[in-house]
This record gives structure tokens, sequence and C-alpha cells, in this order.
């Protein structure tokens, strides 16, 4: 539950950022606008007008993506264009990045990435994808076609973004107000200068319903959890369908605000990025909670206090890495030079 509320709010955020931009407003109205919208949508019409937003989310996303994938590539050039463009220090590689002293830091980060993308992606809370399928047969074909589309899916999204830094767009320039966070409006800004008019309405109405999609796990699915796990089998056992359907409502709301508000605690991160706080959040937070999924699969008999003592450990193990250890402990544990920000940000990443 902490976990899909938690990613829910990155979500919320990541909209605010795209809805600010167009619309104008600063990132706090804006959370607070688009949260409430999404919020109602999501409580009101319950999962069924989730699910219902997940197909057009799927149609308009994929739609206005592979359109700017292409327009990308036309205008620059071609993809080995926008690659060789793609402004790079001495010394570093498109694939690895700038800011890297140590190439072995980054080889470390993307192994730890897909342990925990597999880790999650194979999560028991995500098994529901596959119990829709109509046999064992169908499940692998839907499991096979949802790996290949999350393998070319981040070259298509990407492109537009990489397409603009070849180009060497200023983005501080061109949204001041974003400060540090100004690379987060890459793709705002090619949808803005290279796509015809209308598509950017096309684009905020794609995010909603992502939004919506996401919000929902932290908000329909949390509430059941709650209310068919706890409030009716502990608190109101004797409670009728009405007086459920009413604390569900309730409680999905609660959840609502609470994404709202990180969200707002998100944004006030101003040093930290989109793309580091996903991070951050799905090695910290995400990855302890998948260990005792993952380590059931080989370990069967256990005892009743090794889920949640798997979980408190890396809960301690991503507390001590994230705000205990610095950059300047591991300098001088394994006799490194000074660390840049990438780099010790990397590191995080991995060992939490």
């Amino acid at each position: 539950m902490p976990n899909s509320v938690i990613s829910a709010g990155i979500w919320l955020n990541g909209l605010a950022i795209i809805a600010s931009g167009i619309f104008g407003f600063d990132m706090e109205t804006t959370i607070w606008l688009t949260g409430l919208v999404v919020l109602i949508m999501s409580v009101s019409g319950g999962s069924w007008a989730v699910i219902a937003s997940d197909f057009m989310q799927m149609v308009i996303i994929m739609a206005v993506t592979v359109t700017c994938a292409v327009i990308a590539v036309v205008h620059g050039g071609g993809v080995s264009n926008i690659i060789n463009d793609f402004p790079v220090e001495e010394g570093a590689s498109f694939i690895s990045g700038n800011n890297l002293n140590y190439i072995s830091v980054f080889g470390i980060w993307a192994f730890c990435i897909f342990m925990k993308q597999f880790s999650i992606t194979n999560n028991m809370l995500n098994s529901y994808r596959y119990l829709a399928a109509k046999d064992s047969k169908n499940a692998k074909k839907a499991a096979l076609l949802a790996c290949v589309l999350m393998t070319i899916g981040p070259v298509i999204w990407f492109l537009p973004s990489w397409f603009i830094a070849s180009q060497g767009v200023d983005l501080v320039a061109q949204y001041p107000d974003a400060g540090n966070k100004a690379g987060d409006f890459a793709y705002l800004y090619f949808v803005e200068k290279y796509m015809p008019a209308g598509m950017v309405g096309l684009l905020i109405a794609a995010m909603f319903a992502a939004t919506m999609s996401s919000m929902d796990s932290g908000l329909n699915r949390n509430s059941g959890i709650f209310v068919m796990n706890f409030y009716q089998p502990i608190l109101r056992p004797a409670a009728t369908e009405k007086e459920l359907m009413v604390v569900s409502k309730l409680t999905s709301a609660f959840f609502g605000f609470a994404i709202i508000f990180i969200a707002l605690f998100i944004n006030s991160l101003k040093g930290l990025s989109l793309f580091d706080t996903m991070m951050y959040v799905g090695a910290l937070i995400s990855f302890p909670m998948t260990i005792p999924a993952f380590c059931g699969f080989f370990i069967k008999k256990t005892p009743d206090w090794a889920g949640w003592g798997t979980l408190l450990v890396g809960g301690i193990v991503s507390y001590i890495v994230g705000f205990v250890i610095t950059a300047d402990h591991i300098e001088s544990w394994f006799g490194l030079s000074e660390l840049t920000k990438r780099e010790w940000a990397d590191i995080k990443v991995a060992l939490g």
C-alpha cells in the first residue's frame, strides 16, 4: 500500500509538470487542481472508470508517442545522427552518459535496476494482468508482448528528448520557473515546437488517463485492501454492502489527499529531477518490499516472521544508504577519487 501511494504521487507530480507548462500555473496550484480532478474521476467512477480509461490511454499515448518519435527521427536526420549529436563529455558515451569517472558504477547501477524491475514485474501484486488471460498459453503470450513493448518503449519515449538535447536547446531559459527541473520539460518543448497544433491537448488527455490508472492502485485498490482485509473482518464484521461502499469511498478520498500531499513534497525537492525521484523510490522503497516475495520462490519453509523481518531489514538498509552513508564514506572505504553527483546518485540507487 505505501509503495503504490508514493508511486501515484510521482505520477501526479509528472502530470503537474506538463500541465503547469501548458496552462502557466505554478506547480503547487497545478498539483492541487489536477489531483482533485483525477481523485473525483477515480472515486466517483471506481475501478470500472479507470479500466475504461486504460484503453483510451493506450490508444492516445501510442498515437502521440509514436508520432513524436517518428517526427524526432525525421528532424534529427535519423537515429544515428541524434545519437552522434547528443552532447557528451570527452571520454563519455551516449549509453553511459556524462558526469561519470568510473564506468563500473554505471554497470553496477544497470544490473541493479534490471534486477529491481525484474522483481517488481513478477510481484504478486501485478499478477492480475495474467489472471485475466484465457489460459496459461495466452498468459505467456501476454508476458512476451509486455516484455517486447517494455524493451522498445523507452526508446520511443526518449527519442524526442534526445533530439532536443542534440539541438542544444536551453530549457532553463525556456522554462525559468522550473529551475533545476527544467530538463523534465524536454518532451513538452518538443510537442509545442515541432508537433501540429492540438497535439498538446492530446498529450495532456493521455497523461490524465495514465495518471488515473496509476492513482487507481493508490486509491481504489488500497481502499479495497483496507476495507475487505481490516475494516470488515476486524472492525465491522456485520457491516452492510452500503456501509462498505461508503467507507471505501471515504478511504479512497483519504488516500487521494495523501497522494496529493506526497506530490507536493516531491515538488519541494528542488534539486531532484523526476527521473531521479523514480529511481530513488524504486530502489529505496519498492525493492525492499519485493524481497520477501522474490525469496518465496526459492525458500518454501519459513517462520511466520520471515516476511516482515526481511522487509524490516531491507528498510533499515535502505534508510542507512539513503540518509546515513555519504559519498565521503564510499570514497574512503574503496580508495576512490571524488565522486560526481551522478555517480553518488547511481551508487545510492544500487546499494539501496
